[in-house]
């Protein structure tokens, strides 16, 4: 959706600025997405394709320290979004283990990480004595039948249905006036 929406910007600078060039990620641009960024809580960026954004938040780097890391494509290089690092756990890794055999060595994180703590394992619980899953009902000892007597009828679920229809929509003003 990010990219929808920073297609939608470069749309909004074409027609009321006339701004062809779809590489101007300029002062206009970057204004709007900040803006559209804070309001809507958004993470539009400047990126045109969605595999150059995901690229964007791998921020996890490993790098091999066998003869992998002089051959094409990845050069030894692997990034991740998330903390794993590479392991059998991964598809091609008993390939890498037969021909390269290095290990990985993590080289780069975001400036701000910090490793999650480890949970503390908990002391077994002893079992509680079951109890009769009649317990956990309310009015047990009434007729089931009374009970929808307090169904909401067709009437009150189609009210508020178009009660729901009646939302005000907010507009955002993209204009440059303020």
């Amino acid at each position: 959706m990010s990219e929808c929406k920073h297609e939608m910007i470069h749309a909004f600078l074409f027609l009321s600025r006339g701004v062809r060039d779809h590489d101007d990620h300029g002062p206009a641009f970057q204004g709007h997405m900040n803006r559209i960024n804070s309001i809507a809580n958004t993470k539009i960026t400047v990126f045109h394709t969605f595999h150059r954004e995901v690229e964007a938040y791998r921020l996890h780097w490993w790098q091999c320290d066998g003869n992998c890391r002089t051959k094409k494509p990845y050069f030894g290089l692997v990034k991740r979004s998330i903390n794993r690092p590479p392991s059998k756990r991964d598809t091609w890794w008993a390939e890498h283990q037969r021909s390269c055999g290095g290990s990985f060595i993590k080289i780069k994180e975001p400036v701000d990480y910090k490793k999650k703590k480890i949970r503390k394992a908990t002391s077994a619980k002893k079992p509680t004595k079951s109890s009769d899953i009649t317990s956990y009902f309310p009015n047990k000892d009434k007729d089931v039948a009374k009970n929808l007597i307090n169904t909401p009828s067709v009437d009150d679920i189609t009210q508020g249905i178009s009660l729901q229809a009646d939302r005000k929509i907010v507009v955002i003003d993209l204009t440059d006036k303020g």
